[in-house]
Order: structure tokens, then sequence, then C-alpha cells
């Protein structure tokens, strides 16, 4: 036995893999039902299903000394038989395999067999650890979720709640958030809300009810609606807001300055006035309009159209019509969403205008589509991974508890064809001539 083993019996409480919990379908010696319900002897399943006489489990039990295991090493676990029948030392037994099974396959401690699942908190030899690992692959064993977090006192879960996952923003969202919470060792468990509060309000209490250890909100809540959730005691961090929640930390972008940044870059190519694109339900509180007009102002340019619809396809393709299907449309617009801008661009193609030549377009978020589209679409580009390893550290060390906490992410604009940028782009519909770049405008 190797001395790394470190099979003393207080070890075994370290492992917090606690998963010896009673056996789904043990009802006697050995009994396990065949296909038609009744119940055999008891004994190893052959190929079809039914049992055998040999029982894996007692005769895996009579090779322990006081408690201690005594496999042969020689022999190997993959080529033991078990009893006169003869059921292989890997068959798995009646009901769930356990760590002591393991142990007991691997001649290892339980201690051990937690160590080597759970990569600590103490090592274990080389050696020994693969035959631990051939042990869990022979047998099957997969460890106790609940036992191990009732063990711990933590699931080893974050929870997302997210409007609608089919909207690539959000569902980018996701894959960041995914990755920063295994970086730190933590799943994610994702519910889509498809944007209803009332439903919104069940994935949040569910997830409370599944005892993760920290929740995610991309939310339309309200903080009224906020406190009256069931989150005394779950770290929450609300992600993808543009405005301080008090009495809760939120982590998003600076899309004052982002708004600002699209639109004097747009002045600096030559346009006199940039229409946009938001919400329906968008107010002069929000953000982007609020940056869009700021800088519009600061331009010395004239109040650009606003339509407000949907943060869709649809929504930014009935946005698109309106907008310039007029006798005098706008030669520049500002997108809310990269879905608005999906919209809009199709609304701009069945209207016969072309993109930049006509109209020159910059959307907000920044998803990876937008880069294949024709002609590639400037966007100003959320930093979805920054944004999501802020928000995992932030639910892992929280503040205390009702203080308010607001983190803001630089926002990127990043250059492409559908502004006019690295496009021959003739002078018409009273456009000026010359480009510039925006302040903090970064070419990709």
């Amino acid at each position: 036995m190797d001395r790394d083993d470190t099979r003393d019996t207080d070890d075994a409480r370290d492992g917090a893999d606690t998963d010896d919990a009673p056996r789904n379908g043990a009802g006697g010696t050995g009994g396990a039902r065949d296909a038609g319900g009744a119940r055999d002897a008891g004994g190893a399943r052959d190929a079809g299903g039914a049992r055998d006489a040999g029982d894996v489990r007692g005769t895996r039990d009579a090779g322990q000394v006081g408690g201690e295991p005594t496999a042969a090493r020689g022999t190997g676990p993959a080529t033991g038989r078990a009893g006169a029948g003869g059921a292989e030392r890997g068959a798995t037994p009646a009901g769930r395999v356990t760590r002591a099974d393991v142990a007991r396959y691997a001649g290892v401690s339980g201690a051990v067999v937690s160590y080597v699942v759970n990569g600590g908190p103490r090592p274990v030899a080389p050696a020994t650890r693969e035959r631990v690992l051939h042990a869990v692959r022979a047998l099957g064993y997969r460890p106790n979720a609940t036992a191990r977090a009732l063990s711990k006192g933590s699931t080893g879960l974050l929870g997302l709640v997210v409007p609608r996952i089919d909207n690539p923003h959000f569902g980018e969202l996701a894959v960041a958030l995914e990755h920063a919470a295994l970086e730190r060792g933590y799943g994610l468990l994702l519910a889509n809300s498809g944007a209803e509060p009332e439903s919104e309000r069940r994935d949040i209490v569910d997830l409370a009810s599944r005892q993760v250890d920290g929740l995610v909100l991309v939310t339309a809540l309200g903080r009224h609606d906020l406190v009256a959730l069931p989150l005394e005691g779950i770290p929450t961090v609300l992600v993808n807001t543009f405005r301080d929640v008090e009495g809760f930390t939120s982590v998003g972008v600076d899309a004052f300055g982002g708004a600002g940044d699209a639109v004097r870059h747009l002045a600096g190519h030559g346009h006199r006035s940039v229409a946009l694109v938001i919400g329906e339900h968008s107010g002069d509180a929000e953000q982007r309009e609020r940056g869009w007009l700021h800088a519009s102002r600061q331009a010395g340019l004239d109040d650009g159209p606003i339509a407000r619809e949907p943060f869709t396809r649809e929504g930014g393709h009935r946005a698109g019509l309106r907008l310039f299907d007029t006798a005098t449309p706008p030669t520049a617009v500002f997108c809310s969403s990269d879905l608005q801008a999906l919209g809009v661009l199709h609304a701009l193609w069945e209207l016969g205008l072309e993109v930049p030549r006509d109209v020159a377009v910059v959307s907000f978020d920044g998803t990876a589509d937008t880069a294949f589209l024709n002609p590639p679409l400037t966007v100003v580009e959320q930093p979805l991974a920054a944004m999501s390893r802020r928000a995992v550290e932030l639910l892992l060390d929280p503040p205390a508890p009702g203080t308010t906490t607001s983190v803001v992410e630089p926002a990127a604009l990043v250059l492409r064809r559908s502004c006019g940028c690295g496009a021959d782009v003739p002078r018409g519909r009273g456009r000026a001539a010359g480009a510039g770049g925006g302040a903090g405008a970064s070419g990709r």
C-alpha cells in the first residue's frame, strides 16, 4: 500500500464526498428485480439483465479484514472473478455504486477515493490515483452531489436567469458566465424566463430552492419586485444592467460612453444627424439613448429621429421601414441591439438602400455573428468575458448585504465596413467627404 494513501480514519471526513446513501432497489440480501419485476435469489446480472447465483458484493466483502481492504494486487480488478457463477469483479452491484465500493475495488481507503475524485485536499501518489480512476471507470461510479452539498454546505452551483436564450447576446453571456464559473470550480444552472416577469419570479424561486451558491440575474424587474423575492442569504448579482439598483450588486457596461463613441464616429464620416433604434419602453433615462443624444448635440448634429420597437429582429425591421421609407431618410443609424440591427439591415435591403453607401449602420452588443454579415457590422462591443469574471468574483466574495455596489466595464467600438470604414463610399444624399474615428475606437 502506498504511503500517500493516507488511510487514517479521520481523513474520511475531509473528502466531503458522503455518498453512502440508501441504495435504490435494495430490498433484502442481493435482492434486485429481474426484467419481469420478480426477485431472484440474488446475484450478478447476466448480459440479458437476469441474475446469476454469484453475488458480487458478498464476494468483495469477504476480502475485508477488520475493515481494511486486502485485495490481491496481482490479480488486478479487470480479471478477478466473483463466485462460482462468475460475474467479473468490475460488474456493477445492485443499487448505486458508492465510494466504499470504489475503495474496496482499488484497495485503498475511502478518504483516498475522495481525494482523487475531488482533487484534494491531500496529494495522492500517481499509481494510487490511476488505480482509483480505473475503479471509478470499471464500476461506473458517480459521486452523490446532494450528499456532498450537505457535507460541505455548498452545492458548487451558480444560477443564471436570462430573458431570451435565443438572443445571441444572452447566449454568449451564458457561455462567458459558465466559463467564469468553471474557472472557480462551479457549475451553472440556466433558466430562460422568456422576458415574462412572472416566469422570471418562478425561475428565481426555483433556483433558490435548489440551494445554489449564488444568482446572476439579467432582469427587467424593478427594485420593488426584486426585494420581494426570497433572496435572503443568496449572493445575487444583476448583469447587463445600465443603472444602479439600491441594495443590490450590479455589473454592467458603459452604455452611455459606448453610444457616444458610435455617434461621434458617424459624425466623423460627415453625417449631419444619426437616427436611433431603441426598445419600445426605453425613456430618456436609458443610458444608450442618453449617450446618443448627448454626443449628437456635443458634435453639433441635428437631433435624429427615434424609432421605438422591441429588442427583436422583427422590431428592428419595423423600425427600419418607418425610418427609411420616407422622402428624406436619415443617412446613419445607431441600433441599440444587434438583433434590431439585423431587422434594420433587412428593411434597408427591401427598400433598395445599400450599406454603407446610402445608410451607415452601427449597433450595440457586438455578438459574434456581426463580423460575418455583408457588410460586416461596426459595433459597440460589450466585454462579456470581463463582466462575467467580475460577476462571479462578486458572488463568491460578496459585499456586505444591503449595500449598493456597481461595476461598470468599458465598451469598445469595433470598426468594420457598415459605417463606411474601409469601403469606397461615393458621396451622395448630402453626405460630406471625409471619415474620422471617434474617441476610444479600436479597429479590428
